[in-house]
């Protein structure tokens, strides 16, 4: 029975081909609407290889639970370990997870993770070598990792350096390097209609002017929080004449 439907879902792949945009839908090559459902599929550790532990048989549960996408991470620091040095090794585990979708009738969105900008700060996403925090302190957000992005100078400052491109350990600017990294695997999954779309930078911070974003919005707040505070003593005013 798997294989007779593996080979049915194949010739779906073959009869619906790429996926394209037609205004706001997502069209098959004949037009026709593909609305897509799924979840995320992830592996945040580095120890772990940033592969995440679903096999053959979880990605046909997917499938039979009605999922037809999902959301493959992949991370900078598995694709580049080294500027200039793309791991095959890594986007080979990859190209397996790629493989079993498409065996199951399911697209792939693969979405380049980051959280706290890199595995140097307890997250994930660049590598260390990408990391340029300038030897500003971290310092401990407390049990919720989150506030590391407002708290940590080095957090922010790595960021801060991502942003302006500046220069990594061999010269080139790191968002050149993450250009770069992101061509490769474009291009890698050119031809593959599996692969729906790339999710460019999950979740992008924009470094230490979130101490100005945040003074914004506490400012912001306690001027409505006056107004409707003149706004309450006006009406009352008014109803004890």
């Amino acid at each position: 029975m798997g294989f007779f439907m593996g080979c049915a879902l194949a010739l779906a792949w073959a009869a619906g081909g790429f996926i394209s945009t037609d205004g706001a839908r997502f069209v098959d090559s004949y037009g026709r609407q593909v609305i897509l459902h799924g979840i995320n599929i992830v592996e945040k550790s580095r120890e772990r290889g940033y592969q995440s532990w679903h096999g053959p048989k979880d990605f046909a549960m997917m499938r039979e639970w009605g999922f037809n996408c999902i959301r493959l991470t992949i991370f900078w620091d598995g694709v580049e370990p080294e500027p200039g040095r793309y791991d095959e090794g890594y986007l080979a585990e990859v190209d397996k997870r790629i493989r079993w979708a498409k065996e199951n009738g399911i697209y792939v969105l693969l979405d380049m993770h980051q959280d706290l900008f890199s595995a140097a700060f307890g997250g994930d996403g660049a590598p260390e070598w990408a990391v340029l925090d300038e030897g500003k302190p971290h310092i401990n957000p407390g049990p919720i990792w989150s506030v590391a992005y407002s708290t940590r100078p080095a957090v922010q400052t790595a960021f801060d350096n991502f942003w302006a491109n500046k220069p990594g350990p061999d010269g080139v600017g790191l968002q050149d390097r993450f250009a770069a990294a992101w061509r490769f695997v474009a291009e890698r999954y050119a031809d593959e209609p599996a692969v729906v779309g790339y999710d460019l930078f999950n979740e992008p911070f924009p470094g230490s002017s979130i101490r100005r974003i945040i003074l914004a919005k506490l400012q912001a707040a306690a001027e409505t929080i006056a107004r409707k505070k003149g706004e309450r003593l006006s009406a009352e005013e008014m109803m004890a004449k």
